[in-house]
């Protein structure tokens, strides 16, 4: 019985692992249905099959778990950064909408009429903005006649100051071309006690020249002598590229606004950091 029993043990292990044949397996069967010991075995052995597949499942369930877990962790970091992304692009989309509206929407005033020579009232802060009181243009015109060139720009395409041109062309008689030389050379600004006078400048021009300033706050102020003529060339300008330029180009000095920033400029209304008001100027 004994032998029969060791042997019903090792077949039951070809039944569990499902490799018996179909006589075996109903040997075994039958063998432990009056086998008290044989079925116990048998029973234990199935048990632990059931068992391995428990913490299979668990182990299964867990995994499945984590990586559920690990997908909604995915996915809130993805919508974040989505979110962050749509955030920092909209930031930059304002950005730069608000440093270019005014290259598209501006305010200009432009004008070739003599009749409008020094009318400053088209744009906001245009004539405080030209940190120039235009002392070498003449304060008035007056024989239109003799002007054989005018023109004025202004627009506020910039985000804080305004930029300009403007140029005047007058011919002269003896008389009154010695009259108006000798006006430009005269020309200082007082303030609390120092002044700054205009700087005679035969080297940089085509003609000799008066300047008021040059290589300053991105801005010139000139006048410019002719001599054979009895002709006078005034030329302003704030924040323009000769590319700019709408008179013509040779009555621009070298190296126009290639150290137009200041460091070694010269402005007569700058007196150190400040350029003062007009009324607080010294007469």
């Amino acid at each position: 019985m004994k032998n029969n029993c060791e042997i019903i043990k090792d077949l039951s292990v070809l039944v569990k692992d499902g490799i018996a044949t179909k006589e075996s397996e109903k040997v075994v069967k039958e063998h432990i249905a009056e086998c008290e010991n044989c079925g116990n075995y048998y029973k234990s052995i199935t048990d632990e099959i059931d068992l391995n597949k428990n913490e299979i499942n668990i182990e299964d369930r867990q995994t499945k778990g984590i990586v559920s877990y690990g997908k909604k962790i995915k996915k809130i970091i993805l919508g974040t950064v989505i979110v962050v992304g749509i955030s920092v692009v909209a930031y930059i989309m304002i950005i730069v909408a608000f440093i270019s509206a005014p290259f598209f929407f501006y305010d200009k005033n432009e004008t070739t009429n003599i009749s409008d020579y020094r009318e400053f009232d088209t744009i906001h802060n245009e004539e405080q903005c030209m940190w120039s009181f235009l002392y070498v243009f003449p304060e008035k015109i007056n024989n239109p006649d003799k002007v054989k060139s005018y023109y004025y720009y202004c627009d506020n395409k910039g985000l804080f100051d305004n930029s300009y041109q403007m140029y005047l062309e007058s011919e002269f008689s003896e008389d009154e071309f010695k009259e108006e030389v000798k006006r430009l050379s005269e020309i200082k600004v007082k303030y609390e006690g120092d002044e700054n006078s205009i700087v005679y400048n035969n080297n940089d021009f085509k003609y000799p020249a008066y300047v008021a300033i040059k290589d300053k706050d991105c801005t010139y102020e000139y006048a410019l002598v002719d001599d054979e003529n009895n002709r006078v060339m005034y030329v302003y300008t704030r924040f323009m590229y000769e590319s700019d330029i709408k008179f013509d180009k040779e009555y621009l000095p070298k190296n126009f606004m290639n150290n137009a920033s200041g460091l070694n400029g010269d402005s007569i209304y700058r007196f150190g950091t400040t350029i003062p008001r007009k009324d607080e100027l010294e007469k």
